[in-house]
């Protein structure tokens, strides 16, 4: 029986954290054993109670606590910590994920000995609209250095691969783009063009919203910076760094700044 470990950061999500772990206990088999290691980062509401009335019982749902907010990369750095499977995915409190996800990603992993990304099924809760999204099936690492291209909660990784990512900084602030790096620049992630994961979109998201506006896209843009800045000690070669300038001078050019050089000098995709 092989184990899979799934990490959840929980924060003030009481209407859907039970979805979320009902979600993965219905995907075990007498092949896959699941365990689901969640972490509350301080929530304000009932979140912790409502998930402790629900599944205090079940040893397959292992539950940690943080007294005050310390933000989800904590929680996830600590879910890692407490779990044990061979494999690891990650789950937002608020989402679910699709009936079969566990089976479908682990073949793929065992077929390719890599880390395998799925796709979204993204719900926009406010109108109830629906959109399958793939990851770019043709694996880059330059164009993730210019934007992450692949969402963690579609990840099966594995426990092999883990000590490249974790302990993932916690001056991040989300984990996507930590993991997407590591994975695509070590050649260790593969794709499956299936939807994994039901996301949620709507007002209480961490991040992603229904839809971009310049105010959505400053504030994502102001947090990259953080990224770049834990990024560079990996970039050794000579186009790594040419894409990784070219990423900070696209972010300095949305609040005013501007580097003819880094923005215009070739390789141009």
């Amino acid at each position: 029986m092989t184990k899979v470990s799934y990490l959840i950061a929980l924060y003030n999500k009481q209407r859907y954290i039970i979805d979320a772990i009902q979600s993965i206990l219905n995907d075990s088999s007498p092949l896959i054993e699941v365990e689901i290691c969640v972490v509350d980062d301080g929530s304000t509401d009932d979140s912790l109670a409502v998930l402790l009335d629900a599944f205090s019982d079940d040893d397959r749902v292992m539950v940690d606590r943080f007294l005050k907010n310390r933000g989800k990369v904590a929680a996830y750095n600590r879910a890692f910590e407490i779990s044990s499977g061979e494999y690891i995915c990650i789950l937002g409190a608020d989402d679910k994920i699709i009936r079969g996800r566990t089976q479908l990603l682990l073949s793929a992993s065992r077929a390719t000995g890599k880390s395998i990304y799925g796709g979204l099924l993204k719900h926009i809760e406010s109108s109830g609209e629906e959109v399958v999204v793939f990851p770019n099936k043709r694996l880059d690492f330059h164009k993730n250095i210019i934007e992450n291209q692949y969402s963690g909660g579609a990840l099966m990784m594995r426990r092999l691969d883990s000590g490249l990512i974790f302990p993932i900084p916690e001056e991040l602030k989300f984990e996507d783009w930590w993991i997407s790096f590591h994975l695509l620049k070590n050649k260790l992630a593969g794709i499956l063009m299936e939807p994994v994961t039901f996301y949620r979109i709507h007002d209480g998201n961490d991040c992603g919203v229904a839809a971009s506006n310049i105010e959505t896209m400053g504030r994502d843009y102001a947090r990259h910076f953080e990224y770049l800045e834990k990024f560079r000690p990996f970039m050794r070669k000579g186009r790594d760094i040419i894409y990784w300038r070219r990423a900070l001078a696209l972010r300095r050019a949305f609040f005013g700044g501007f580097d003819m050089l880094a923005l215009l000098a070739p390789p141009f995709d």
